[in-house]
Order: C-alpha cells, then sequence, then structure tokens
C-alpha cells in the first residue's frame, strides 16, 4: 500500500507554509476592506496563522499543542464583528 503525501508534505513542508503565510499575510494587511481589522498587523499572527495551517494541512500539531488550539482562534476573532465583505474578501486573497 502506497501512503498518501499529505498536503502539509505536498505543499513543501514548514518553510513553504510559512513563506505562503508570510505572502498572504502582507496581502491582507494591505488590502483595503481586511485593514481595519488588522491595522498594522501584529508579529504573531505569521507563525500562530503558519502552525495553524500547518496543522489543518496535515502536519505537526503545534497550534494544538503550543498555542491553544482551535479554541484559541475562535476566542481572538470573537469580538471582531467581522462582516460578511470582510470574510469573502479574505477567502479571496
Amino acid at each position: 500500500m502506497t501512503q498518501v503525501e499529505s498536503i502539509y508534505e505536498h505543499a513543501g513542508g514548514a518553510p513553504a507554509i510559512r513563506r505562503f503565510v508570510e505572502v498572504f499575510y502582507a496581502s491582507v494587511l494591505a488590502d483595503p476592506v481586511l485593514k481595519p481589522l488588522f491595522g498594522e498587523g501584529r508579529p504573531e499572527h505569521v507563525p500562530h496563522l503558519a502552525a495553524f495551517d500547518a496543522e489543518a494541512f496535515g502536519g505537526p500539531e503545534v497550534y494544538t499543542t503550543e498555542m491553544g488550539g482551535f479554541r484559541t482562534i475562535i476566542d481572538a476573532h470573537r469580538h471582531l464583528q467581522i462582516t460578511e465583505e470582510q470574510r469573502q474578501r479574505f477567502v479571496e486573497l
């Protein structure tokens, strides 16, 4: 039986996920629809989002074991009053 490669592995592992998140986060910070949510950004967003994405794509469970897990991401965004336009734009980017 052949082992199926995870999306994490297929994408190039931690370095590739980190680079993707860096590029994505820069586009979010530059976007006029999303800028009100992110302001000037925070340095911890990139490693947190990279760990979250890596885990979601089948990589190591760093986000769950070291950063508080899924509940933490929900709690961090709950108060932001994100609009449907902002949700759509985030997905588009």
